[in-house]
C-alpha cells in the first residue's frame, strides 16, 4: 500500500510507526521538527493512538466468534502486565465474556403498581457529541433540550437573549424537573433589550433562578449554553448560537455543539466552572418577579436598552459594598458621629 506523503504545515500527533516512515520519506527540501511527548500527556496521547488502532481492528472484524477471540486475547494482556493494580483493585477489565450490552436507565420499581416509565431520552446517545443544525430530518434543538430537562437533575442555562416564544417551548420539562426537586438556573442579560421581561418573570415564577447583568453598552454576555447535570455521570452541555427563542431553536439557521461528559469529561468540567465563576460574579443579580420594585429596574433596563439609551442603575437590589479607602471614610464618619460631630465636611476626588 503506498503511504500518503506528508504536507507541509502543522500538526500534533504520536509518531507511530506509519507516521515514522512518512517522516523518514520526506522530500529532500523539507524537514520535521520533534519534540519528545510530554509524560503528563501520554496516557491520554496513547490511548487516542491505540482507540484508534483498536476501532479499526473491530470493524473489520465482524464475526462474532473473531471478535470474542480478539477481546478474549487483550484481556490477557492487559492483565498479565497490570498485576498489580489487579490486585489492589485499581484496575478491571472492562469487557466481560457474555454479550456486549448498554446500560440505558435505572428506575425505580413500584410493587404491586408495575414499574416506573422509562424517562424520555434525547435522540442522541448521552455518550456522544453531535452538531446540531435544525437541518430537515435531523432532531430540533428544541425537541433535544426537552428531552435533556426530562432526564437532568440540575439544568444551568447562560443564555443572552430569554424570549417569550421561547420559554413556551420548555415551559412543562422546566417545570417537572424543578417539580422532582431539581435545580434550574438561569443567568442572563439586558444587552440591546432582547429579552422578554415577561419570560424573565415566569421562569422565576415556575422555581428558576434567575440572575440578570444589566449591560447595555457592550456585550459582556453574548454566550448560548445548556448545561445538564446528572447524578449518572451522562451530563452534557450544548454550547452554540441558539438564543432562548422558537425561531433559534426550532428552524433558525443555528449551529450547536452538544458535547458529553462520558465523551469529553474535562471540557464539561470547565464549561460547568465557567457557569459557576459568572453565577459568583457580582454582575448578576437575582431577580425576584415579586418584587415591585426590580421588575421596574428590569422593564425599564430593558426599555433602556432598545431605544439605545443608559439603563438605571438597579440600587435598590444591588449588594453595595465599599472599597478600602472608601471604608476608611465611613469609619471615621462613624467615629466622629459618636462623639456627637454632626457637621462634617469631606473631600473626596
Amino acid at each position: 500500500m503506498r503511504t500518503p506523503p506528508l504536507h507541509p504545515g502543522l500538526y500534533d500527533a504520536v509518531i507511530d510507526a506509519a507516521l515514522r516512515r512518512r517522516i523518514d520519506a520526506l522530500a529532500p527540501e523539507l524537514r520535521a521538527d520533534e519534540d519528545h511527548l510530554d509524560k503528563a500527556d501520554t496516557p491520554d496521547r496513547l490511548s487516542r493512538l491505540f482507540a484508534e488502532i483498536l476501532r479499526a481492528v473491530l470493524e473489520a472484524t465482524s464475526d462474532p466468534a473473531q471478535r470474542a477471540h480478539l477481546i478474549a486475547g487483550l484481556r490477557r494482556i492487559i492483565l498479565d502486565a497490570n498485576q498489580d493494580l489487579l490486585e489492589e483493585g485499581r484496575l478491571e477489565f472492562p469487557v466481560t465474556d457474555t454479550p456486549l450490552a448498554r446500560l440505558l436507565e435505572v428506575r425505580a420499581r413500584r410493587d404491586g403498581l408495575g414499574d416506573s416509565a422509562a424517562t424520555r431520552r434525547p435522540a442522541t446517545p448521552l455518550a456522544d457529541s453531535a452538531l446540531l443544525t435544525n437541518a430537515p430530518g435531523e432532531p430540533a434543538l428544541a425537541q433535544e433540550l426537552q428531552a435533556e430537562l426530562a432526564s437532568a437533575q440540575r439544568a444551568d442555562l447562560l443564555i443572552a437573549f430569554v424570549k417569550w416564544s421561547g420559554i413556551r417551548l420548555v415551559e412543562e420539562p422546566i417545570q417537572e424537573l424543578i417539580a422532582r426537586g431539581g435545580r434550574v438556573r438561569v443567568l442572563t442579560t439586558t444587552y440591546t433589550g432582547a429579552s422578554d421581561l415577561r419570560a424573565l418573570s415566569e421562569l422565576a415564577r415556575w422555581g428558576a433562578e434567575v440572575r440578570i447583568s444589566f449591560d447595555n453598552r457592550r456585550t459582556r454576555l453574548h454566550a448560548k449554553s445548556w448545561i445538564f447535570h446528572r447524578d449518572s455521570g451522562a451530563s452534557t452541555a450544548y454550547i452554540g448560537s441558539s438564543n432562548l427563542s422558537s425561531a433559534a431553536m426550532l428552524d433558525g439557521l443555528e449551529w450547536n455543539v452538544r458535547l458529553a461528559a462520558l465523551e469529553s469529561p474535562s471540557l464539561l468540567e470547565k464549561i460547568a466552572a465557567s457557569f459557576e465563576a459568572h453565577w459568583a460574579s457580582e454582575e448578576f443579580v437575582s431577580f425576584d418577579p415579586d418584587d415591585a420594585m426590580q421588575v421596574l429596574m428590569v422593564g425599564e433596563a430593558l426599555e433602556a436598552a432598545r431605544i439605545g439609551g443608559s439603563a438605571p442603575t438597579p440600587l435598590s437590589f444591588f449588594d453595595l459594598r465599599p472599597y478600602g479607602d472608601q471604608q476608611t471614610m465611613l469609619d471615621a464618619l462613624a467615629s466622629e458621629r459618636a462623639h456627637g460631630h454632626n457637621r462634617i465636611l469631606v473631600v473626596a476626588p
